[in-house]
């Protein structure tokens, strides 16, 4: 056989090389990892079981968690062997014989998880067996030599520890009172003896009085207070007791009397309870095996605290000190055994609760020492050799859980022990002039040392401060704390303190994680003085390095890891090629190394296996992906620990990071928990949890879904996702859920588009389809999804009748049932609001109903659809066309009833098919290439576009026209705002083109004004704001007053009103006076009498034009002025102020934002009734015809007001003349188009509605509402 070798990162190449060795060998061997229950499926596994028969032996690492079952062909044939203990051998790797000739297959990593499709690298070798190569020769033979057979009881497992029962603690009456060990009850004054009976008592709750009086004698004899034979009623002993209790509980706040005949010893402040006594209150509330949330439990720990200690709490307050305290029991309950956890949100209470246990009973017990909580150190008085311990010997603090436990911090490390004191200066890894001073000064232990403060030190000869440095980090590392803390603890003194905060800088932040996560400097000397004699001989080799290290140790000729420690951090640091992070990674690399070495990861679950990757790092590191990971309750944000720990949120992010890049490294568990994956996958790709919880492997994971999904999202990123379907139920998959709602979404599309009614079975069909390539099991979330929008027949159950609901089949059985047509609001109260179907038509504007509403439905679209499309023919076949158009042409040719309106024949030509319905009653003819309904702002944009040049707008409305129907007022409000310009009263243009000077003259216009308006702060007329425009420029002075008015419309940092004066829009109003205002003013500048013909000049000047001499008289009465000849005076028996003005101003039920206009309508001069008769009419018109093309046009709103405005103009001979000017304003402000809100949109009658409510209240013609008097 000629030789070969090669290496392979697993996969296709070594499956296929298996086989074939497999095929070609008479023998076979092998060294791994023993298979678990869980790898009985897998492929190599199975390869194993199918060729035991040639199997010569097979050497396994470690049994820890195998089965029996899964070994079990290889037990029967007798080839089973295990390394000695203790032995260091290792190895995995197969060996396939035949004759001389071998193939050895090694694979270091691969096997040791039990997998052959990646984990290599994998080296194969095929030769002669005497050509092996002496490295493969001795790991062969050392696997033999060190190994023996295995039998069945090798497997055997230890039986679980039995559970441990919670005893409560009786209070001992001598520590109670502060009384020494002698002493006699009868002794004790009358309070102390109630003391005493409350401490004999207290957690018993409420007890029968001859109950209690036995206790009460039992313990205190038990503590040798009294004495008696046996207790009878008639003795000393019992009557004492009985008096005692008796007048206690009535007059003392230490018992009560909850019931007649019974007493009860109460604790009623719950800050006074003892974190012994809530665990008592926790424990005696909750039922031995039975499932409990924690929140339950935490519930019924206060009521039981209650009912037991009588505390006054009456309830339980989220964060509150019961509640906290009750939490904090939870979490002790869990620690000392008592509780189990199930879950992150369920407990179990593992065995019922043991007898109260008395102080003499536990003083008997020599043997058992108190629990290292109880044994807290002070360090003021204790000895020199303790007062070390002192400083971290004290009860373990738990963290706080999420679910509001009380805030304690995370577990300290280990208190340094006496040995570290006593270790001899010249073992530790110092540095040289450090030791050499040590010798000089003969220092010879670590307690010598620290008697040495860091500035003493550093004023000897030859030490420096680097080598202070470097010393603290050893030391420091070393101990546990800070030199400073170590040296008062022994030699006296108080302890520093720190204050504690987030660092003040970057360098300080990573020193601060670094003494949290031990890494550093902190955590080199920690490792550098843990190692033992064996550990620094392991060859550099053996360990896998990160590269820089690795080139490192390689160009240092270091070869042991006793020579690479002996090196500082400090010095390490400042070699080249060697960072923060390198060395870090080092202390990761070796101390895997050493855990792994010194045991060999076997994880029997996959808790269990994420709870040993959590073991092995440092605390604060383990706190921040438990805390994260979301293990015991809500997670955690980076901002919440970084506070905790004081360091910022990205350094808590920096080690999160770091410790899911060493996990998503660490192969060994990484790859156990895939193995056991693609055993519970199998050949699917969706996992249910509940049903992955059944493998004994799995058990808990449904109860851990925060943690499974962390996991998931930041180890196995992009490989497995975990999927919550529309039932609730939560998956592992392969795929992400986004390919699950694209397969729902698929499966609902092809539903909803089948003919109804359908057979189940033909959903059925299309579910099954869509989640074949996801996995079978997704069928019952798909088929959940879809039903939610089937309409079920009750009668028979495999028959769909429809789809969507709520859409469709809901509404058309509504109106079935119906015998006229409905409002649609009536409609959507019952079913709901939606889309409604093709079958429902419209009969007026808001009411719908069905074709059965529709007398002789089927004979109207016979008659009326073809009219209608002779009638449309009569135009180019791309018009759109008004339903209301169409309307009006066929009444011409009488052809339609009265009582046909233009929705039902709208109605008729959309369900004909021989029109496209558009919307909005436009209808087009078929083939006529409109698929969509025009817009009227986009089609005038491009007919002025397409004409060069502006247009008359009554042109511009006519070429409109000939592509669909389009009402005046509409179209004279669309060209009135962008983008759109009137360049004067009759042209439009564009104000992008057709403005003189372009987009700069209008910048410079906006600009001129604008800043006219600020310096000022007065409004302008647009006669003024004309006439500045004009004296810009040249080009500026060719503009019209209606172009300055419509640029300065389309700036939304100016304002205009219906006057047309400008001013700014973040000013009340356009501060413009009114004509009545600036005649008042002027006459009174002029000292009361004025000149008509010098106001006309004025008023010309100011506005553009002098009224005529019938509206300056008008004008003149509003503001108490008279025209006497060819003047105007001032009457001096009117006030300058006048009713009208602070009517207007001041009318209740008149909005603030609509009182400017109002008030400028209310000062203008009256208009003639007949005239506003007139314009009524004409609005009303207007917004009718409107409304057969904008279905939001208020038509009923508008005859409403329409009847009020005939209501004022009933009376208008008979109110007074300021009434007459505010029933004038009313009328005005209705049949203005261009008042707050356009007429025409949703809504846009709401302001006329108020206004006109306001004046008839004030009136009296309307019921007045409160408070609707002017003030």
């Amino acid at each position: 056989m000629t030789q070969e070798i090669w290496f392979s990162r697993g996969g296709e190449r070594v499956r296929a090389t298996l086989a074939e060795a497999f095929a070609w060998c008479e023998s076979w061997r092998l060294v791994a990892e023993a298979p678990l229950t869980a790898h009985r499926t897998d492929a190599f596994w199975s390869q194993v079981q199918e060729h035991a028969k040639l199997l010569r032996a097979a050497v396994f690492t470690s049994l820890k968690g195998s089965e029996s079952e899964a070994l079990r062909t290889l037990l029967e044939s007798q080839t089973l062997r295990t390394f000695a203990e203790g032995s260091g051998a290792r190895g995995n790797f197969l060996l396939f014989e035949r004759a001389d000739e071998c193939r050895f297959l090694l694979a270091p990593g691969a096997l040791a998880s039990s997998t052959v499709t990646d984990g290599g690298p994998w080296l194969f070798w095929q030769g002669r067996q005497d050509q092996m190569p002496a490295g493969l020769q001795n790991l062969l033979d050392e696997a033999w030599s060190s190994s023996s057979p295995l039998t069945q009881e090798d497997l055997q497992h230890d039986p679980p520890a039995p559970a441990t029962a919670y005893s409560r603690s009786i209070p001992s009456v001598r520590e109670v009172l502060g009384i020494p060990s002698t002493g006699n009850y009868f002794e004790l004054e009358a309070g102390d003896q109630e003391l005493a009976l409350w401490a004999s008592l207290i957690g018993e709750g409420a007890v029968d009085l001859e109950q209690a009086i036995r206790l009460c004698a039992e313990r205190l004899r038990a503590q040798g207070l009294v004495e008696y034979q046996r207790l009878q009623e008639d003795e000393p002993v019992y009557a004492a007791l009985e008096e005692r209790l008796r007048t206690a509980r009535c007059r003392s706040d230490l018992f009560d009397r909850p019931h007649s005949g019974f007493v009860r010893a109460i604790q009623r402040d719950v800050n006074q309870l003892t974190a012994d006594q809530w665990r008592h209150c926790l424990i005696g509330a909750l039922d031995p095996g039975v499932r409990i949330d924690r929140h339950e439990a935490v519930r019924l720990g206060f009521e039981n605290a209650q009912k037991v200690y009588g505390v006054n709490a009456q309830r339980l307050r989220s964060g509150g000190r019961a509640d906290q305290a009750l939490r904090s029991a939870v979490n002790s309950c869990i620690r000392q055994g008592h509780l189990g956890r199930d879950g992150a949100a369920y407990l179990i209470l593992i065995a019922p609760p043991a007898e109260p246990t008395l102080p003499a009973l536990r003083a008997s017990q020599a043997d058992e020492s108190p629990p290292e909580s109880e044994q807290v150190l002070n360090p003021s008085v204790a000895s020199p050799e303790t007062s070390a311990l002192a400083l971290t010997a004290v009860e373990p603090a738990q963290p706080a859980s999420s679910d509001g436990g009380v805030p304690i911090a995370e577990p300290a490390p280990e208190p340094p022990r006496l040995a570290s004191l006593d270790r001899d200066v010249q073992s530790l890894p110092l540095p040289t002039r450090a030791l050499n001073w040590a010798a000089r000064r003969e220092v010879a232990t670590v307690r010598d040392l620290i008697a040495w403060l860091p500035e003493a030190l550093e004023s000897e000869k030859n030490v420096g401060r680097r080598t202070v440095r470097e010393t603290r980090e050893v030391l420091e590392a070393l101990l546990g704390h800070s030199w400073e803390q170590a040296h008062a603890a022994t030699h006296g003194g108080a302890l520093p303190t720190t204050e504690t905060g987030s660092p003040a800088n970057a360098a300080e932040d990573e020193t601060a994680t670094d003494a949290l996560t031990s890494e550093g400097a902190a955590g080199w000397g920690q490792l550098a003085a843990s190692l033992t004699e064996q550990e620094r001989e392991i060859s550099l080799l053996d360990i896998e390095l990160p590269t820089r290290m690795r080139n490192y140790v390689r160009g240092e000729r270091l070869e042991s890891l006793g020579e690479l420690f002996k090196l500082s951090h400090a010095s390490l640091a400042g070699t080249a090629n060697l960072g923060r992070k390198s060395l870090n990674d080092t202390l990761d690399a070796v101390r895997d190394f050493l855990t792994e070495r010194s045991a060999p990861p076997v994880y029997p679950g996959f808790l269990q296996a994420w709870q040993a990757q959590l073991a092995a790092l440092d605390p604060i590191p383990r706190m921040i992906v438990t805390r994260r990971a979301g293990m015991h309750g809500e997670r955690e944000t980076l901002e919440e620990l970084g506070a905790m720990l004081g360091v910022t949120r990205e350094r808590v992010r920096q080690i999160e990071a770091r410790v899911i890049e060493r996990l998503a490294e660490r192969s060994r568990w990484r790859r156990a928990v895939e193995a056991n994956l693609v055993s519970a996958f199998g050949s699917g790709r969706a996992l249910p949890l509940t049903l992955l919880a059944q493998d004994s492997w799995w058990a808990g994971i449904d109860q851990q879904e925060l943690l499974l999904d962390y996991v998931v999202r930041r180890i196995f990123e992009d490989q497995l996702f975990v999927l919550e379907g529309p039932t609730g139920n939560r998956y592992l998959t392969k795929f992400g859920p986004s390919d699950f709602v694209a397969r729902l979404q698929s499966a609902k599309s092809r539903v909803a588009k089948l003919e109804y009614p359908v057979e189940m079975s033909a959903i059925a069909e299309i579910l099954h389809a869509e989640a074949a390539p996801l996995d079978p099991i997704l069928f019952s979330e798909l088929q959940h999804g879809v039903d939610e929008l089937l309409l079920r027949d009750p009668a028979r159950p495999d028959l769909a009748l429809g789809y969507g609901r709520y859409h469709t089949d809901d509404v058309i059985a509504f109106l079935n049932g119906q015998p006229d047509p409905v409002r649609i609001e009536v409609l959507e109260q019952h079913c709901g609001r939606g889309t409604l179907p093709d079958e429902v038509l419209y009969f007026r504007r808001g009411v719908v109903g069905l074709k059965r509403h529709f007398p002789d439905f089927d004979d109207w679209s016979a008659r009326l659809v073809p009219a209608a499309l002779e009638v449309m023919q009569e135009r180019p076949a791309g018009r759109q066309w008004l339903v209301p158009e169409l309307h009006e042409a066929l009444r011409e040719r009488r052809l339609v009833p009265d009582w046909l309106g233009h929705w039902q024949l709208a109605s008729l030509l959309r369900l004909s098919g021989r029109v496209d319905y558009l919307g909005r009653l436009r209808v087009a003819l078929q083939d006529g290439g409109q698929e969509d309904r025009l817009q009227y702002v986009e089609l005038l944009q491009r007919i002025v576009t397409e004409a060069g040049a502006p247009l008359p707008f009554d042109e511009l409305l006519a070429r409109a026209r000939v592509q669909t129907g389009m009402v005046e007022a509409t179209a004279t409000l669309r060209v009135n705002a962008s983008p759109f310009v009137r360049i004067d009263e009759s042209l439009v243009g564009l104000v992008e083109r057709d403005v003189p000077g372009g987009p700069q003259a209008v910048a410079a216009a906006i600009e001129a004004v604008g800043s006219a308006l600020r310096e000022s702060q007065l409004g302008l007329t647009p006669h003024q704001a004309t006439q500045l425009v004009h004296a810009l420029s040249e080009t500026h002075a060719s503009w019209s007053r209606e172009l300055v008015t419509s640029v300065l419309r389309n700036e939304s940092t100016i304002r205009i009103d219906r006057s047309r004066n400008i001013g700014l829009d973040e000013w009340d109003d356009v501060r413009c006076p009114t004509r009545a205002e600036f005649m008042r003013s002027e006459v009174r500048h002029a000292g009361g009498r004025l000149a008509i013909s010098e106001l006309g000049a004025r008023m010309a000047a100011f506005y553009g034009r002098a009224p005529d001499r019938g509206s300056l008289g008008v004008m003149a009465q509003q503001v108490g002025l008279t025209i006497t000849g060819d003047t105007i005076v001032r009457i001096a028996s009117i006030a300058p102020e006048s009713g009208i003005e602070r009517i207007g101003i001041n009318l209740t039920g008149v909005p603030t934002e609509l009182r400017e206009m109002f008030q400028e309508l209310a000062q203008e001069p009256l208009s003639d009734a007949a005239s506003l008769r007139d314009q009524v009419k004409q609005h009303v018109d207007a917004m009718a015809e409107a409304y057969q093309v904008n279905e939001f046009v208020d038509v009923a709103g508008a005859h409403t007001l329409a009847a009020q405005c005939t209501l004022l103009l009933d009376r208008w001979e008979s109110l007074p003349a300021a009434d007459r000017h505010l029933a004038n304003a009313a009328v005005r402000y209705f049949v203005s188009w261009d008042d707050i809100e356009n007429d025409l949109d949703a809504g846009g009658l709401d302001d006329d509605k108020q206004i006109m409510k306001a004046v008839l209240t004030y009136l009296g013609l309307e019921a007045p509402a409160q408070g609707a008097l002017a003030s």
